[in-house]
């Protein structure tokens, strides 16, 4: 039986320009990646989530949700997560200082 490797612990870790909801986006890296690492602070830092796509035409699939799924996983572990709203993302910066899922909206 093989185990599964060991996750690498990091004190923060930062991310951004993932531009979930488009095609281009690598979501199947960025969900892989949150599955190989722990950390006790994670910032994603504009443009997560792409709502300018989102607007007109978007792609969405599995791995898409498996990286949302995963930030809210490491948030519920304990993690403090903050998402800084960019200017793709900029329809999240109407929920400023509100906590969803154990993630915090913050402006900076």
């Amino acid at each position: 039986m093989r185990l599964p490797p060991a996750r690498r612990r990091y004190r923060t870790i930062f991310l951004s320009d993932i531009h979930l909801g488009t095609r281009a986006c690598r979501a199947d890296l960025v969900a892989d990646f949150l599955h190989r690492v722990e950390c006790e602070r994670l910032y994603l830092v504009g443009d997560i989530v792409d709502g300018w796509r989102l607007r007109k035409v978007w792609h969405w699939d599995r791995d898409h949700d498996e990286v949302i799924r995963r930030v809210v996983a490491i948030a519920r572990g304990g993690a403090d997560v903050t998402y800084i709203p960019g200017n793709h993302d900029e329809m999240l910066r109407d929920w400023l200082g509100l906590e969803l899922a154990g993630i915090r909206i913050a402006p900076e």
